[in-house]
């Protein structure tokens, strides 16, 4: 990849838990010179007829996009100044395109020869921003079900980041099996899976953004967070265990989680209720254990007392974030 030695990248991004820090350190790595467009503070209604209109549209039209439309707006200013301070580019890379203005959209794209856009959450969540796909050369998704000859989407899947190397060299480990989530209609699923793996004498540690939930408070393997902790906070509690657990919300996409490739890239056993997994060239049942209400069984037993196989490193590169880029950013690429 000696081709991007001195290449120039705009990268807009969302500012969620600073993981743009991940992909400046990987791409720098890679020889790419970047420059980051991100920018959020915290919102506040202009007016108490916008904050009318917001309740009126959530409770009587079922409509969440009011408000959303009403940050984008505030926080474009901002980034249309950083855009007037950022160079030309010889690519453009939007994540989240859906938390940019299209005025900001149309200024990087003017900026860089050629544009590309991902998109790591499902279209249906954010159906706003099928408008904005036709401005990119290309527009890449990852779950199979918003590909569209319509739109023309292109499909892709997360990645691990392989700049972490030395984050991963560990023999020794705190805990068993790790998660980070958020507290939401999947709590009684996750918490019925620990409970079975800490009734087994397994070390577990789950951090929940959440506020303290006095019905929660008995569990010792739970860590609550009311501050978002950073990506690269949260690969070092990765480091630290020997494997992790996956739990989607089938309602929101089909494709495969951050974490599932952080199994694989860094070498940790998996337990996913995501299905699509068993499609995959990396999935080895003796590391990943997919689960669907089967987890009183002796597969299950079998599983937690396999060690690790470690996969083959040309199947593993093939999912890090270098080899993503490359692919992204390749016009041959199809």
């Amino acid at each position: 990849m000696d081709s991007f030695n001195g290449k120039k990248i705009i990268l807009a991004i969302t500012p969620d838990v600073k993981l743009y820090q991940c992909f400046k350190e990987n791409l720098e790595q890679l020889g790419f010179q970047v420059f980051i467009l991100s920018y959020y503070k915290k919102f506040k209604y202009n007016s108490i007829k916008d904050r009318g209109i917001n309740i009126l549209r959530k409770v009587f039209l079922k409509d969440k996009t009011f408000k959303k439309k009403l940050v984008v707006s505030q926080n474009n200013k901002e980034i249309l100044d950083a855009i007037s301070n950022t160079p030309e580019a010889d690519f453009s890379l939007t994540i989240r395109a859906d938390l940019f203005h299209e005025e900001s959209i149309n200024k990087i794209i003017n900026l860089a020869k050629k544009n590309y856009a991902y998109q790591w959450d499902g279209l249906s969540r954010y159906p706003e921003v099928k408008k904005l796909i036709p401005l990119f050369d290309k527009f890449y998704v990852f779950d199979k079900k918003d590909l569209n000859i319509e739109h023309k989407t292109y499909l892709t899947t997360n990645f691990y980041f392989d700049c972490y190397a030395e984050l991963f060299n560990k023999k020794e480990f705190e805990y068993d099996f790790y998660t980070l989530c958020n507290y939401d209609e999947r709590i009684n699923k996750i918490i019925s899976i620990f409970e079975i793996l800490n009734n087994k004498g397994f070390k577990l540690k789950l951090v929940l953004y959440s506020k303290p939930k006095k019905h929660l408070e008995k569990y010792p393997y739970i860590t609550f967070i009311q501050e978002p902790i950073s990506y690269y906070e949260n690969l070092i509690n990765v480091s630290k265990s020997r494997g992790l657990i996956d739990i989607i919300d089938s309602t929101i996409h089909g494709g495969l989680s951050f974490r599932i490739f952080e199994a694989l890239g860094y070498d940790k056993k998996l337990i996913t209720t995501n299905a699509n997994i068993l499609d995959y060239d990396f999935y080895n049942e003796k590391n990943i254990f997919y689960l669907d209400n089967n987890f009183e069984t002796n597969a299950f037993d079998d599983f937690l007392k396999h060690p690790i196989e470690i996969i083959d490193s040309s199947i593993k590169s093939r999912y890090s974030f270098s080899s993503w880029i490359d692919n992204i950013l390749n016009p041959n690429f199809i």
